[in-house]
């Protein structure tokens, strides 16, 4: 197979055997499934007056010394090469087809300026061949090809102090922290792995640069980018990430317009506002989001009037509003979301008058009412919410009198009580009343 070419009369037999032993070892290397070892291509430069067209004839000279001489001169000529290796190896014969893919990986690793890039095009669309024989040999080297990329960058972005976690030897997840050494510029490693589903920058020094680097992670499901260094203008870099559900911008500088490249994220339904200056007009921003699911605006500047604006939010389930400045009244306003389940009011100031607001969101089936001044006329006014299973009255003001008002709501799975003044009589009396309802202290 290999080794016909021996046989042809053009070749010098005074040098057979010793050629044929070092085309063996050659072709043993080129063969190979995996990754192919990188050239000192700045031992084989190029011959005076050899054009990339004459180049590409040698490789299918009758002659192996011309064969193997335009195969390490084309490998030296980097990717003004690579159209016409793609041509021989649609065209050539097996082993020009060999040597023209062996050349192509090479070049790939060669360190030129986007030349991985244009080599990996290269093999895929050689992968595609109509031509059996060019179409399986190019699909096995650019299988082969894209481990290796893979296994630099893992190993590259390791080096800088990344925390890289594997599934079945690809890189789903990374982590840059504070040990993170890489800065903005080390994120050009993400590049070759495209099957990354989970990145988290938060505490790391990564800016708005870095985020660049993101555009070509297709699989890209969840982000965290709370605690870096990005801003609002970063924001941009984001809106080809066709998988992305899950984003996070806590603490980050971010509000108002800064949002809407966030309107192309097709998937995005988790999103992390938390601790961010965005206030009551920036919501308006988010009504390009139809397709919101959970929304975090723990500590922002929102208050009761400015809910209004997440009526756009047909799929809103889970809203947090966590110490931040809604009293009460303003909750009515967001009745109107049939899809809410879930509202945290944590440490808010919510008025006494607060409860019958809330008793307008009947489809509530999780309140978090804890850490706020809330008494026992609030719990009362929480009568109608009948699909509501999970209560948090922690540090409120609830007495037995307010406790005795959850005997009308059967549907109570959980009462978190902690930190209040109600008695082991009326925890009592609440159990034996919902006798399948978990009351924790």
């Amino acid at each position: 197979m290999f080794f016909d070419f021996f046989d042809s009369p053009k070749f010098d037999m005074a040098y057979h055997a010793k050629i044929r032993r070092i085309f063996a070892a050659t072709m043993l290397a080129v063969t190979a499934i995996g990754p192919s070892p990188s050239i000192a291509i700045e031992h084989h430069r190029p011959t005076p007056g050899k054009t990339i067209d004459t180049l590409k004839k040698g490789l299918s000279s009758d002659m192996y010394m011309v064969r193997q001489d335009a195969m390490w001169r084309l490998i030296q000529a980097g990717t003004e090469a690579i159209p016409s290796l793609v041509e021989v190896v649609q065209q050539g014969d097996l082993e020009a087809i060999v040597r023209g893919l062996y050349a192509l990986e090479q070049i790939g690793q060669s360190g030129q300026p986007n030349c991985e890039r244009t080599v990996e095009a290269a093999l895929q669309t050689l992968a595609r061949s109509p031509r059996k024989l060019t179409a399986n040999r190019s699909q096995t080297r650019l299988l082969a090809f894209r481990k290796q990329r893979r296994q630099q960058a893992i190993a590259a972005l390791r080096g800088l102090g990344a925390e890289v976690s594997l599934r079945e030897e690809a890189a789903v997840m990374v982590r840059f922290t504070e040990k993170y050494q890489g800065g903005d510029n080390g994120l050009i490693h993400l590049q070759q792995l495209p099957e990354m589903e989970k990145l988290y920058f938060e505490g790391s020094t990564v800016g708005n640069r870095g985020l660049v680097h993101l555009q070509n992670l297709p699989q890209l499901q969840q982000l965290f980018l709370g605690g870096s260094q990005v801003t609002g203008a970063g924001l941009e870099h984001l809106a080809d990430l066709p998988q992305l559900e899950f984003l996070s911008l806590k603490g980050l500088p971010v509000s108002g317009k800064a949002l809407l490249p966030l309107a192309s994220l097709p998937r995005l339904a988790h999103l992390g506002l938390d601790e961010t200056p965005i206030n009551d007009a920036g919501l308006a921003h988010l009504e390009a989001l139809p397709g919101l699911e959970t929304l975090w605006l723990n500590q922002t500047q929102v208050t009761g009037s400015g809910l209004a604006r997440l009526q756009k939010l047909p799929r809103l389930h889970k809203l947090v509003l966590t110490a931040t400045a809604v009293q009460g009244p303003g909750l009515a306003r967001l009745a109107p979301i049939a899809s809410l389940r879930y509202l945290s009011l944590q440490d808010a100031p919510l008025e006494e008058s607060a409860g019958a607001a809330l008793a307008k969101l009947v489809q509530l089936e999780t309140l978090g009412l804890d850490a706020t001044p809330i008494g026992d006329a609030t719990v009362r006014q929480l009568a109608p919410l009948t699909s509501l299973k999970v209560l948090w009255l922690q540090k409120t003001r609830i007495t037995d009198d307010g406790l005795a008002a959850l005997h009308g709501m059967p549907g109570l799975r959980r009462v978190y009580l902690g930190e209040t003044s109600v008695t082991q009589p009326a925890i009592q009396a609440l159990r034996a009343r919902l006798p399948d309802c978990e009351v924790l202290e």
